[in-house]
């Protein structure tokens, strides 16, 4: 009798912490809900050294209330390399925009924001380790700096050959002193000027002495004579290294 008293009790509180846990689990829930991140942004998906770029987020709040959004810049290694962080009171179903203005000393690498919305109480700033978020949104925008200058010395990639075949034409490239990291650019113009037929082959990597080919389909053209420009830029349209303007005349029939 006295076993069955004991389990009886035993499953009297289990299912109170059950209900409790339900509770709990319940009121996290509409804490989660009842603010959130709306939206971010950048101003920028490739930058060159030097430049800076603008990242934004936008939270939103069900109900009037005081929190801390807090936005945290990475770079390479995962090294935390800035930080802004706003105590903002948000008005009951409107959205405010927090932004951090990234440093234009940054070095070339990736880069990636993360979010976090803190309560009022939050110890971030002093004991980054003991506050828990709301939220917490990792690498919700990402973004990439180029080296302004990727070549060794000058870029030195030049044409080396150009061959026109049937509905296709080959231009191979080399670069004879020096390491270099390139994008190239062919393009097709028609004899009024206009680009008929462009491909670009980004993070194109030359190693001293190498040479590589490229390739560009002409067989979607009209009958007519067409121009062949081809350019070396850096990485992501960063910067223009060098133009070859007009170097090869095709005629399609």
């Amino acid at each position: 009798m006295r076993m069955t008293s004991v389990g009886f009790k035993a499953r009297i509180l289990l299912a109170l912490v059950a209900v409790s846990a339900g509770s709990l689990a319940s009121v996290a829930h509409a804490e989660h809900s009842a603010i959130r991140l709306a939206d971010s942004h950048r101003s920028s998906a490739v930058l060159a050294e030097g430049a800076s770029n603008t990242l934004s987020a936008t939270v939103f709040s069900k109900d009037r209330r005081r929190v801390i959004v807090d936005l945290e810049l990475f770079g390479p290694g995962d090294r935390r390399v800035a930080q802004k962080y706003f105590n903002s009171v948000i008005g009951a179903g409107r959205q405010e925009e927090f932004r951090l203005e990234t440093d234009p000393g940054l070095p070339a690498g990736t880069y990636y924001l993360s979010v976090g919305i803190f309560e009022p109480r939050w110890l971030g700033f002093l004991f980054p380790r003991w506050s828990t978020p709301i939220h917490w949104h990792h690498g919700v925008q990402t973004f990439r700096i180029y080296d302004s200058s990727p070549c060794e010395g000058d870029c030195e990639v030049k044409i080396s050959r150009i061959v026109a075949a049937e509905n296709e034409l080959t231009v191979e490239f080399e670069s004879p002193s020096s390491a270099n990291l390139v994008l190239v650019d062919l393009e097709l113009h028609d004899e009024d000027g206009n680009r008929v037929e462009q491909k670009f082959w980004d993070e194109t990597s030359f190693k001293k002495g190498e040479r590589k080919n490229f390739k560009l389909t002409t067989s979607s053209l009209l009958p007519g004579t067409y121009e062949l420009s081809a350019g070396i830029f850096y990485p992501a349209w960063t910067g223009t290294a060098k133009w070859f303007d007009k170097v090869e005349k095709i005629s399609v029939e």
